[in-house]
């Protein structure tokens, strides 16, 4: 507890390589662990392989051949629910693992933003939106560990032993039935259960530490546009587009952001749909449990679920908020280009000027599945969509 109080107080107040890996410790810590994380290690792909073994041979196997023997209903839906999950975790360290390269250039393009030489405003900048992603990194892993570690405790504590959260004797096909093969498939269950925890709660902080880290760099784009936009001429000596605020290094500037926003959405695309599609049916088992359990009034039951799926969605809206914030910061970069009065200045400036217009016109969008733009919105459509399945199934349940 002392060290989760001194990572939300400290500063980012170090050299810039320092404050570089303290801005990813908290994503590196977790996808680390299981051999995702995109820099090389000596051990990444034993860990990653050693993981996602575990998770599928312990984990999703036995709940997927376990649908095929249940008889009854509730236990169905929350084994479907489990299934769903399981396979998200699958799919989401098998595309993060063999697009590591992707991961590996983003992370350099941090690393270089860091260490290239700014003002001093521009560090203050960059390590406030450090400090605030760190701390919205540890509200998302506190959230999902207490789900996926803490909940079903609470739901055993509440239910009994017949609690759908918690399982007895855990059959693993592959295994022996005899009392020996029966304690070390429980023991192996247990143990990818707390692997398959773990890949959720590193990619929540690894996308919102990017988006966060992005937001920092259309914020230093935006003042150095409306304190120097067309007033400078370029110094040769630096070709670096971020030491020089000359309207062409903006503009350059403004096109590598846009190049890093496009690398994170392929990078994590895919991942987001599923996070997305997965949520959802969760959402919709909880509810229908929850819609039941309030018709036979057990109301600590109905804690559990209503617990579990509103914490759930809250990592889901940190996600979407996040990537809102970003079309906010791509917007108001477009408002300071256009405040510069571009029309009254040499064709040349107006043209580039004209050009981060433009391309701010297009908002900085992070997707789920190149399809779904991530926003409070789509937040809010999930949300009513969860909700009209439900009443579906209700209505279903209850016309039989």
């Amino acid at each position: 507890m002392f060290g989760l109080c001194q990572l939300w107080s400290s500063k980012f107040n170090r050299s810039s390589d320092d404050d570089y890996h303290r801005e990813i410790q908290i994503p590196r810590f977790f996808l680390g662990i299981i051999g995702i994380w995109p820099e090389h290690g000596e051990t990444r792909s034993i860990r990653f392989y050693v993981s996602v073994t575990m998770v599928t041979l312990f984990a999703a196997l036995p709940r997927f051949m376990g649908l095929f023997t249940i008889v009854n209903e509730n236990e169905f839906f929350f084994q479907v629910g489990v299934v769903m999950y399981q396979i998200y975790v699958i799919f989401a360290m098998l595309l993060l693992h063999f697009n590591s390269n992707v991961g590996r250039s983003i992370l350099e393009e941090m690393r270089d933003n860091w260490k290239t030489t700014h003002s001093m405003e521009d560090k203050k900048v960059m390590r406030h939106y450090a400090e605030y992603s760190r701390k919205i990194s540890l509200v998302t892993v506190a959230i999902l560990s207490f789900v996926s570690w803490l909940n079903p405790l609470i739901a055993k504590a509440i239910k009994g032993g017949h609690s759908l959260a918690t399982v007895g004797t855990v059959e693993i096909p592959f295994l022996p039935s005899n009392p020996f093969g029966d304690a070390l498939g429980n023991i192996a269950f247990y143990i990818a259960r707390i692997i398959a925890a773990i890949p959720p709660i590193g990619i929540e902080p690894c996308l919102t530490v990017l988006i966060v880290h992005t937001c920092g760099q259309l914020v230093i784009l935006r003042n150095r546009i409306t304190t120097y936009g067309g007033k400078i001429r370029h110094h040769f000596g630096e070709d670096i587009s971020r030491m020089c605020s000359c309207l062409k290094c903006l503009v350059d500037s403004h096109v590598k952001i846009c190049d890093f926003v496009r690398r994170i959405d392929g990078y994590f695309h895919i991942v987001l749909f599923m996070r997305l599609f997965v949520g959802v049916i969760d959402f919709v088992c909880s509810g229908f449990e929850a819609s039941k359990a309030i018709t036979k009034g057990e109301y600590a039951h109905l804690m559990t679920f209503a617990l579990f799926t509103l914490l759930i969605y809250s990592t889901i809206l940190i996600s979407c908020s996040m990537a809102e914030m970003c079309q906010q910061a791509s917007y108001a970069l477009g408002d300071a280009a256009y405040s510069t009065e571009w029309m009254t200045k040499h064709p040349r400036v107006s043209q580039r000027l004209t050009f981060i217009i433009r391309q701010s016109r297009v908002p900085l969008k992070f997707t789920a599945g190149k399809y779904f733009v991530l926003s409070r919105s789509l937040f809010k459509e999930c949300f009513l969509t969860g909700l009209s399945y439900i009443s579906t199934l209700m209505t279903i349940k209850l016309g039989k």
